[in-house]
C-alpha cells in the first residue's frame, strides 16, 4: 500500500535528520488523502524540527481539524505564542 510506504519512509528520513525528504514523504501522503490527519501531524513535526513554526503551526492546526487531538498540545505550545508575537510585531509597527 502506498500510504504505508510513504508512512514509514516519512518516519525513517525524519530519523535520518533528512527533513526535506520527510516533508516530501508527507506531502505526497496528503496529496494522495488530503484528510489524513496523521500526516499533517507528521509533518508539522518536521516542520518543527526544520524551525518552520509557520509551516508546523498550519499542519497541526489541519491535523488537530481532521480530528487529531493530540495536536493540540502542540498548538498550545508553538502557535498560541507565535500568534501573540505576530499581533506584538504588528501592534510595534503601528504605533
Amino acid at each position: 500500500k502506498h500510504n504505508d510506504a510513504y508512512y514509514n519512509r516519512g518516519i525513517e528520513k525524519y530519523n535520518l535528520k533528512d527533513y526535506k525528504g520527510s516533508i516530501k514523504d508527507f506531502s505526497s501522503l496528503i496529496e494522495l488523502n488530503q484528510n489524513d490527519a496523521n500526516a499533517y501531524m507528521f509533518r508539522g513535526f518536521v516542520y518543527l524540527e526544520m524551525k518552520k513554526i509557520d509551516e508546523a503551526c498550519i499542519d497541526v492546526n489541519k491535523a488537530y481539524a481532521l480530528g487529531q487531538k493530540d495536536a493540540l498540545k502542540y498548538i498550545n505550545q508553538y502557535c498560541k505564542w507565535q500568534q501573540t508575537m505576530k499581533c506584538n510585531i504588528k501592534k510595534s509597527a503601528n504605533t
